[in-house]
């Protein structure tokens, strides 16, 4: 009789830690598979991310002749190829370059850095506006921008972005065509010296003139 018991408390011994290594097992079947497709939902996430990213870049090519990013202290974090180009750079050259230094005329860097401060520090409203460049040749550029401001998850400014246009050739043309004749035939005296100032005064207090 003591050999029969010992026999049956044995195997309930060995059915429980049957029951419990396949308890084990299967838990950890489980937590294996969940870490697969953790895994495969990652994979596919950072695919998608890598697929954002090339078609922002293709955007950023293609979406004006120039776009521009800055960080709060100037420097450039974006600059599309065309971009390069028209400034006399190649593709990539001018990344964390300061924008002001390198892209705008001497006389506006100190007075545009700023303006520059007082945007990121959310002092100035971004907008449309039209302000030269330099490129790395001298040849000042007059370029109409759309600018905006840039903040990170929890609003905090963090640059600004800026896309642009380079109407010099059609600001001239415009000049040809009106002249001093064509101004004071559609304002008259008067009013061509007041259309001037008007200009003048643009220039002087475009609100995001770092771009």
């Amino acid at each position: 009789p003591s050999r029969h018991r010992g026999t049956s408390s044995g195997s309930h011994e060995r059915a429980e830690l049957e029951t419990r290594v396949a308890e084990r097992t299967a838990r950890l079947t489980k937590t294996l598979a969940e870490s697969r497709e953790a895994q495969r939902a990652l994979l596919e996430t950072t695919r998608e991310l890598e697929e954002a990213r090339k078609q922002a870049e293709r955007y950023l090519q293609v979406a004006a002749q120039i776009i521009v990013g800055l960080d709060r202290d100037g420097a450039i974090t974006i600059l599309n190829d065309s971009g390069h180009r028209l400034l006399g750079y190649e593709p990539g050259a001018l990344v964390g370059a300061d924008w002001f230094d390198i892209a705008l005329p001497e006389a506006e860097r100190e007075p545009t850095r700023q303006v520059f401060a007082q945007l990121v520090d959310g002092k100035v409203t971004p907008g449309e506006v039209q302000n030269p460049i330099v490129t790395r040749s001298g040849e000042q550029r007059m370029i109409r921008w759309h600018n905006a401001l840039v903040s990170d998850k929890d609003g905090t400014i963090v640059g600004t972005l800026s896309s642009g246009q380079d109407v010099t050739e059609v600001l001239e043309r415009e000049a040809q065509q009106r002249g001093p004749i064509g101004v004071c035939a559609k304002y008259g005296p008067e009013g061509a010296q007041t259309q001037h100032r008007k200009q003048r005064a643009r220039r002087d207090v475009q609100p995001a003139s770092w771009a």
